[in-house]
């Protein structure tokens, strides 16, 4: 069986990883393919960190217009957004408390629940340690 070395992970890999069946039909109504440098499983990692990086240009571009976008959407939707959340709660009211029970060691050596980390850490117990 033929093999090609892929250009992105450099591992040899069959011919038909290379492959991409185009929509477009030839000239003889027979299907094209297209043959590529990189292996199907290396296209789509490329493909997938390419969305990534596109989407994050778009959201450092647009912060205003997504912001206002977002506070538009809030202002029209408050009473779907209230029931939304007050239903989340009434499904996840154990896993809410053990949430909330959860402790963590702060860097001073106090033991303190997770969610009120940010209130221990403007403390003056909390501020003489450190």
């Amino acid at each position: 069986m033929d093999t090609t070395r892929c250009k992105n992970c450099e591992l040899e890999k069959p011919y038909m990883d290379f492959l991409t069946l185009e929509t477009r039909l030839s000239t003889d109504d027979m299907p094209v393919f297209d043959v590529h440098e990189n292996c199907v499983s290396c296209r789509e990692i490329i493909r997938v960190n390419r969305r990534k990086e596109t989407g994050k240009k778009y959201r450092e571009n647009n912060k205003e217009k997504i912001a206002e976008r977002k506070k538009n959407y809030y202002e029209n939707n408050k009473e779907k957004i209230a029931e939304r959340k007050k239903k989340y709660r009434e499904t996840n009211k154990e896993k809410i408390a053990e949430r909330k029970k959860e402790k963590v060691v702060c860097e001073c050596g106090s033991e303190v629940t997770k969610s009120c980390l940010a209130r221990h850490r403007k403390s003056k117990k909390h501020l003489q340690s450190v």
